[in-house]
């Protein structure tokens, strides 16, 4: 009996044994960051976006701080590759060089010509509006907005509440230019606007502050964001005229408007800035944080049927959709380019209209009589519309 009662406990012991055993068998050995040889640390670091992410990373624990912020090495790489000196591009790493100092000195502004934000190298300009920090035009671009939108926000007063608007450069509504062509404007500088307002309404959530009190006002974000946007939907636009016009009007005008001369026009700036202003019109800027996007499938459709109008011409009344005021539209010489070689490779120059010869209508001015190719393509687009797309040369007598 004790023999068999030993037995028992013994079995029960590894039968409570066994789980921890099996775990630990199965599961691998853990890997600490703080425990990783300072070699690999730095090249994990390497990867990280901005060098404001290695300081958070380092805040995390002593360990990491004492491997981070104290890596020299780590420094000269942030210099090296935010290039705030050209002499990091040419010279190799040097231990003896304090790259940490000389980037702190980078970001507050010790630098006169090197940006405290992107450590951009001989672009920083020095900006009194923002108490003499020294910021690049691109990043002045990415965090200015207009003074007049900052005014619409609710229960919120700029100037009780301390900001100061100044004069930029402005230009985040010109989808067909870059920074340097907008018009000096009124602006502040968004990251104190989110502070203030912030306080203002009492809430910390810049998104939660934005859609409960501002869903419709904007843009409330910066120049450069606000441009990109709209130039998206500009291309969002093209992409849906291209897909109308291969569905709908393609087979009826491929022999005269090859597909490359519909890109060239699409891309041309003519109807570019005729898109722009029909987009400018709705009202559209880039939704900021809590805010919904009003540029939806449907506004781009009714954009893209306005630029099939400025292409082909109005539709006319009561007739099939490919039967419109070509000579209104965009294409227009492309049609009547191919309309001619038509007729000139059956070396036909002057006639009249067949059709109207044939009815008798002798006293019209200007149908009868010869004419020449253009005059005669251009009589057939008002007076006999549904001929043009396949016009035959024996129309002409």
């Amino acid at each position: 009996m004790a023999t068999l009662r030993d037995t028992t406990n013994t079995s029960q012991s590894a039968s409570e044994l066994a789980p921890a055993t099996l775990t630990q068998a199965i599961s691998p050995a853990k890997t600490y960051l703080d425990r990783l040889p300072t070699e690999i640390l730095n090249e994990i670091i390497n990867y990280l976006p901005d060098p404001g992410d290695a300081v958070h990373l380092g805040s995390t624990c002593r360990a990491l701080q004492r491997e981070i912020l104290n890596s020299n090495h780590f420094w000269w790489k942030v210099a090296r590759d935010k290039k705030v000196h050209r002499d990091f591009l040419r010279y190799p790493y040097a231990p003896t060089v304090d790259y940490q100092r000389f980037v702190v000195r980078v970001a507050r502004g010790e630098i006169r010509t090197t940006c405290e934000l992107c450590f951009k190298a001989r672009y920083g300009r020095v900006r009194k509006c923002l108490g003499e920090r020294i910021i690049c035009p691109d990043c002045m671009d990415e965090r200015v907005v207009l003074a007049e939108v900052v005014e619409r926000i609710p229960n919120f007063d700029p100037v009780a509440s301390g900001l100061q608007s100044f004069k930029f450069l402005y230009n985040g509504f010109d989808m067909n230019a870059s920074r340097q062509s907008g018009t000096y404007q009124n602006v502040f500088w968004l990251p104190s606007v989110i502070r203030h307002v912030k306080a203002t309404y009492g809430l910390i959530d810049w998104k939660k502050c934005v859609g409960d009190h501002m869903p419709t006002i904007g843009p409330l974000v910066g120049a450069r964001q606000n441009r990109e946007y709209l130039v998206d939907i500009l291309e969002r636009v093209r992409s849906n005229i291209r897909a109308i016009y291969l569905a709908e009007y393609d087979a009826a005008l491929r022999p005269l408007v090859p597909l490359d001369r519909l890109e060239a026009y699409l891309t041309g700036s003519n109807i570019s800035t005729r898109l722009g202003k029909d987009i400018l019109a709705l009202e559209l800027f880039c939704p900021a944080e809590g805010q919904t996007d009003r540029a939806s499938s449907e506004v781009i459709e009714r954009v893209a049927r306005m630029g099939i109008v400025y292409l082909l011409g109005p539709r006319i009344q009561g007739q099939p959709k490919t039967i419109r005021q070509y000579d209104l539209g965009h294409l227009w010489l492309t049609v009547t380019q191919s309309l001619t070689a038509r007729f000139l490779s059956a070396n036909k120059r002057w006639g009249r209209c067949r059709i109207c010869v044939n009815a008798g209508e002798r006293g019209l001015p200007g149908q009868t009589f010869p004419r020449n190719i253009y005059n005669f393509i251009h009589h057939i687009q008002h007076a006999h519309p549904i001929y043009l797309l396949r016009l035959d040369v024996s129309l002409m007598v």
